[in-house]
């Protein structure tokens, strides 16, 4: 179509464009479905609105590409931010919008004749109107906007609630807009969990199956998503039902590690010397060049022993740590933490760490694992949250909150697996389990060392230690 005949075409339409359900079907093309529609309404009537939703859904088509470009050709000077959890996702979205904008003929004729003069970039567009689009990472630095719309891409993956709270919700606020927030849920704590349970915002699940059905037949049908459940289970409690992990399957469920919360402490660089005080440590996997892999971390857990309590006085977790770093950190904790008794991970290197503390003059215990041994510390470890050993600073804290989200998630990836050989060991499922390591090392330690009393009791209920007949 000319030029021409597009505005006339569009003037005809006039009224129609208002309805962002018609325009992003009609002059985007993009066929919706149900449930698309249906978060559109939620967005256009809701000023705050979070959605969980399985993967593959078409969450970010929609919500994130689509509705955005609605906004920005309607109305004059409008401003909107989607934020992705990184950099590359950010310039993915701002990718597909573009493509969008540039290839369809009534979408091309908002684009300004120069697009380098317009503010065109990898993470910003500007249209003839000037309203704009923005994609942003999330961090701290979003302060410094005031816009109509925030849009929060995968919010299951964002760490530092607080950058939500503290600064997100209030880019919104001068120019009275909306928030959306949406993704598949990774834990019962992360961001969806959270903002579920607030009565100022409006939060739906949306499944893969509803009511024995296929919510989305033509993308999956009942008999595609059973197959994918047989092959995964655990997969597809997460990604497809948006049930981060089933708690009949995992070795610490969330009800059980939030009886250990304590709400009015935080993690602490002091000690007290009339308390005794217990280190687990889970070295990155290191070579003898001191090059650790990239995906590797160093997981610290201090525990300070409070009569029958174990409290979870401190928390460290670094990655891309050389050898020597790794001893001065571990060094440096065991001074300020009144010469705990430490336990470590044998494997790989830590051996070498073994040697080298005992040389030190440090009071060191190098775990051996192996099936067995693994399975001991894992039990131990749940023995000590049902007896209501062990205790979680969750005081609204920034390094406190961030620290034990981490840990209460990779706890809550662990679960009871069976080898090939027939017999029972514990995984973790999720990408990370080292400061589940550290804690279960820490804990095992003080059973080991914790005089004055201190004693985990093992429990008769074979099903409660999840095995595995």
């Amino acid at each position: 179509m000319k030029a021409k005949e597009i505005k006339e075409y569009l003037k005809k339409v006039k009224d129609k464009l208002k309805n962002p359900i018609w325009f992003i079907e009609n002059i985007i093309g993009l066929k919706l479905n149900w449930m698309q529609k249906e978060w559109i309404e939620l967005i256009e009537k809701h000023d705050k609105v979070s959605i969980m939703a399985f993967r593959t859904s078409g969450k970010s088509e929609a919500l994130f590409v689509c509705y955005p470009i609605f906004k920005a050709f309607t109305q004059k000077n409008w401003q909107g931010i989607v934020i992705s959890n990184t950099l590359q996702q950010a310039v993915e979205l701002m990718k597909r919008i573009r493509y969008k904008l540039l290839e369809n003929e009534f979408l091309r004729s908002s684009i300004p004749d120069n697009i380098r003069e317009a503010s065109w970039s990898k993470t910003e567009i500007e249209l003839k109107n000037r309203s704009r689009i923005l994609c942003r990472t999330y961090t701290e630095n979003i302060r410094g906007y005031h816009v109509n719309w925030v849009g929060c891409d995968e919010a299951g993956e964002y760490q530092d609630h607080s950058i939500f709270f503290n600064a997100i919700q209030f880019i919104v606020k001068r120019k009275k807009g909306k928030i959306v927030v949406c993704g598949t849920p990774k834990s019962e704590i992360d961001l969806l969990h959270v903002l579920q349970s607030r009565s100022d915002w409006i939060s739906k699940k949306y499944p893969a199956i509803i009511d024995g059905k296929s919510a989305l037949p033509d993308l999956y049908s009942l008999e595609d998503l059973e197959k994918m459940r047989l092959a995964d289970s655990l997969a597809f409690a997460r990604e497809m039902m948006c049930n981060p992990i089933s708690t009949e399957d995992q070795l610490f469920p969330y009800d059980l590690i939030k009886e250990s919360f304590d709400e009015s402490r935080i993690l602490e660089f002091s000690c007290d010397p009339t308390k005794k005080y217990f280190m687990g440590v889970d070295f990155a996997f290191t070579m003898g060049t001191g090059v650790r892999q990239d995906y590797d971390y160093t997981a610290i857990v201090v525990l300070e022993k409070d009569k029958d309590k174990l409290i979870v006085k401190n928390i460290r977790r670094e990655r891309g740590l050389g050898y020597e770093h790794q001893k001065a950190i571990v060094k440096e904790f065991f001074a300020l933490y009144n010469r705990p008794h430490i336990y470590l991970d044998s494997r790989d290197v830590g051996i070498s760490f073994y040697n080298d503390f005992l040389k030190d003059g440090m009071i060191v215990t190098a775990y051996k694992y192996n099936h067995q041994s693994k399975i001991d510390l894992m039990q131990n470890l749940r023995r000590a949250f049902e007896q209501g050993k062990i205790v979680i600073p969750r005081k609204r804290e920034t390094r406190t909150i961030v620290l034990t989200d981490l840990l209460i998630q990779e706890l809550q990836a662990i679960m009871p697996v069976k080898t090939r050989g027939g017999n029972i060991t514990y995984e973790g499922k999720g990408q990370h389990d080292d400061l589940v390591n550290a804690l279960a090392l820490a804990v095992y330690a003080a059973t080991k060392h914790g005089e004055g009393g201190f004693n985990i009791v093992a429990t008769s209920h074979r099903k409660n230690l999840f095995y595995i007949a």
